[in-house]
């Protein structure tokens, strides 16, 4: 629920997150869960990327250290070794060697922690590179800002619009007009 004046306070305060926007008043701003102190529309897009990117990124690091959990467990007690805990025969031979019983060797398994650790380092760093260098984030859309203005403008306009309905008195049929809204409804608003 996004609000800026003291008759939105109320459901701001109830909302599951409150925003109130730049230049709202005291009210809204003490009821809300975000106060944003930047202009326009686009702050609010912005810190719902923002805090998605984050989510995401301790997703990826729970998911890989899961998978990394399963795998050594799986690899420890010879699970992917094949029925009976017999050897894996590969052809053509590798290095790969697990015990007579179908075991993994422990040394493989810190190998395998070893990769999937710098695997995991790798993430983090083109993750911070990422959100670090601002000429990443411009990239192919040079109007960036500008065109978040006009869809910002655009929006405001529509806003102001309603659809109203009548029937036509020379056909009888239902008849819808897109009108601008009067000053009594903008309030409502």
């Amino acid at each position: 629920m996004t609000g800026d004046g003291v008759n939105d306070a109320p459901s701001l305060k109830k909302a599951d997150d409150g925003i109130a926007v730049e230049g709202s008043s005291e009210a809204a701003q003490a009821a809300a869960d975000t106060v944003f102190l930047a202009p326009g529309l686009s702050t609010i897009i912005l810190s719902i990327k923002t805090s998605r990117q984050t989510c995401l990124s301790w997703q990826l690091v729970g998911a890989i250290l899961g998978v990394d959990a399963l795998a050594t467990i799986f690899t420890l007690f010879g699970w992917l070794s094949g029925r009976g805990g017999g050897v894996i025969e590969t052809t053509p031979h590798t290095s790969f060697a697990n015990s007579h019983n179908g075991w993994t060797d422990i040394a493989t398994v810190v190998v395998i922690w070893a990769y999937s650790i710098g695997v995991l380092i790798f993430i983090a760093i083109v993750y911070l590179a990422l959100n670090s260098f601002s000429w990443i984030n411009n990239l192919g859309r040079k109007d960036r800002n500008k065109k978040d203005t006009q869809i910002e403008d655009i929006i405001g306009h529509i806003n102001k619009l309603a659809i109203e309905h009548e029937l036509d008195p020379k056909t009888g049929r239902d008849k819808y007009l897109i009108v601008e809204k009067e000053a009594a409804d903008e309030e409502d608003i």
